[in-house]
């Protein structure tokens, strides 16, 4: 049987730092394929970032894994759509927040303002959800989660170019953030940690 070649892409340390990491070389080695390349991926790349990390690759690959949130899922799009359109595109969604598994587009970062891509092939071919990665995450990491799926849905609400189902699905998520409080902590208080974080974060 030929010898598989993978792109991996992560994060720059929350997955990578994990015993859920070592289980996947585990299974790399198992099934004998070969990490071509290993990109961590800071959160909002731009895109010429995620193309210069491909450069002086010679190997060929035949499918793109990767394993994060939004970002490091649309640098993996980027890639296949760039570098081998035939390749397969293997999501492990680890962070809550995007709905980049289900969709052919891509987001980054110009430095100025977003852009993006779109194609049909940029819908994973395989999503694969963790729920005891989800789980095991940070207060912080599942309050930034919900502040994704918050202004997301947002977002749908507003635009010219929604529609019906759009504006449904965006209903429905808000719906259910309203139902499901996070670690016992009323709606108010999740949206006091939201600010507070976003106030924090802004100041870095």
């Amino acid at each position: 049987m030929k010898r598989k070649t993978a792109i991996l892409v992560t994060g720059i340390q929350n997955f990578t730092g994990t015993h859920y990491f070592k289980q996947l070389e585990n299974v790399f080695n198992r099934n004998e394929i070969v990490i071509a390349k290993h990109i961590k991926i800071k959160p909002n790349p731009s895109e010429l970032l995620i193309v210069h990390s491909m450069a002086e690759l010679t190997k060929k690959f035949d499918f793109v894994l990767v394993v994060g949130g939004g970002s490091v899922i649309d640098a993996g799009k980027l890639i296949k759509n760039r570098f081998n359109t035939s390749a397969k595109l293997v999501a492990i969604y680890t962070l809550p927040g995007s709905a980049t598994i289900v969709s052919p587009f891509a987001v980054f970062d110009n430095n100025e303002f977003k852009i993006g891509i779109a194609a049909d092939n940029l819908i994973p071919s395989y999503s694969y959800v963790n729920t005891e990665i989800i789980q095991s995450l940070s207060l912080e990491r599942k309050i930034i989660a919900i502040a994704g799926i918050f202004s997301h849905a947002v977002e749908s609400l507003y635009p010219k170019a929604n529609n019906i189902a759009s504006r449904t699905k965006a209903k429905n998520s808000l719906n259910m953030l309203k139902a499901n409080e996070v670690e016992s902590l009323s709606t108010q208080a999740l949206i006091t940690r939201i600010f507070k974080l976003a106030c924090q974060k802004g100041s870095d």
